[in-house]
């Protein structure tokens, strides 16, 4: 099992993963940064913010970049 590591990057603001987590393959591990994408923008889906926000986390193995998970959710309100 290989350990990776999951930077999460929010609205301007990077948090380091120094733990890190195994997993099996590159592919698993990136499957589980999709997921937990998907799970902070359902968090946000249930905050009062509506404004644009940035959400990605970085895939790394310790010694590079596997893959990049990142959203961008925009609000709109059409004009009246």
């Amino acid at each position: 099992m290989a350990r990776f590591y999951f930077h999460k990057h929010q609205d301007g603001k990077q948090i380091e993963d120094h733990k890190g987590r195994s997993f099996p393959d590159e592919q698993a591990a990136c499957r589980h940064a999709f997921r937990a994408v998907a799970a902070i923008i359902g968090r946000i889906g249930r905050s009062d913010e509506q404004a644009g926000t940035y959400v990605g986390i970085e895939v790394h193995d310790g010694e590079r970049t596997r893959c990049i998970v990142r959203a961008f959710i925009v609000v709109e309100h059409p004009r009246n």
